[in-house]
């Protein structure tokens, strides 16, 4: 009787050791947190460890509606299973699994009559070996291959919340180009005789990284002057982060020119 007692208190500790809740998130209609009930468009739930981390299935309803539209699998935080999301007239609109927080085997999307617009095939590796997509232009003869597929790194908060694909990357670059076109100058150099009238070109190639941080700066076209250079350099790596480029979901690197403009 002892042994039996010891054994079920044996198993229950790992329950007061490592407690789990179930922990609900509200979201807007464009899926931001809802600031109040009144806004609330989406309701989300998923059980979180000990560390407020996600683990298990994370579903997310239509409010109003009451169907499901999201579901996703989680592994502390971080995307590890199976991945659903569904039009909100129940058909489903993403199939695809993941594995540590990237895709891996068949990625699949339909349209809201359940037909099948795009199937990519990962390896464990996750490296796209298959992409394809509806071809719209054959007269509904299946499916055409597809060898990029690649989404543009975004700049600042008001670009990303863009609606429309198109207007984020007008915005992006209408947003760049303004800081660009900003390029300091420190007041010594204003009054510097030797800069007076003035006007230096210089051309750099930088990268941002998968997480949107701008790493490198290289001067392709120097201004001939060595501290313009470097104050052009400065200039461009101090730009706020970027939303990453991705290729098939997956952040890359990515790079892009800038031309920057010292008139004095």
């Amino acid at each position: 009787m002892k042994a039996k007692l010891m054994f079920s208190l044996l198993f229950l500790i790992p329950f007061f050791l490592f407690p789990q809740q179930k922990k609900y998130m509200a979201f807007d209609e464009e899926w931001r947190l809802a600031l109040s009930s009144d806004n609330t468009f989406y309701t989300c739930n998923c059980m979180v460890n000990e560390a407020d981390k996600f683990i298990g299935k994370f579903r997310c309803y239509n409010l109003s509606l009451e169907v499901l539209v999201k579901e996703y699998t989680f592994d502390n935080d971080i995307l590890h299973g199976a991945v659903k999301e569904y039009f909100e007239n129940g058909q489903v609109k993403l199939e695809a699994s993941y594995a540590n927080g990237l895709p891996i085997s068949d990625w699949k999307e339909y349209d809201e009559k359940g037909e099948l617009v795009l199937h990519r095939t990962f390896n464990e590796e996750s490296q796209l070996v298959r992409d394809y997509f509806q071809d719209l232009t054959s007269y509904g003869q299946g499916m055409a291959f597809s060898h990029k597929r690649e989404e543009l790194p975004i700049y600042t908060t008001d670009c990303i919340q863009a609606k429309i694909e198109s207007q984020k990357y007008s915005c992006s670059d209408q947003a760049i180009a303004d800081y660009l076109s900003n390029s300091p100058i420190p007041e010594a150099l204003k009054k510097d005789l030797l800069y007076s009238g003035k006007r230096f070109e210089c051309i750099l190639m930088y990268t941002i990284s998968e997480k949107g941080v701008v790493e490198t700066a290289e001067v392709h076209k120097s201004t001939g002057d060595e501290f313009l250079d470097m104050l052009a350099q400065a200039h461009v790596l101090n730009m706020v982060p970027f939303e990453s480029a991705k290729q098939y979901g997956v952040p890359i690197p990515y790079n892009k020119d800038a031309h920057i403009i010292f008139q004095f």
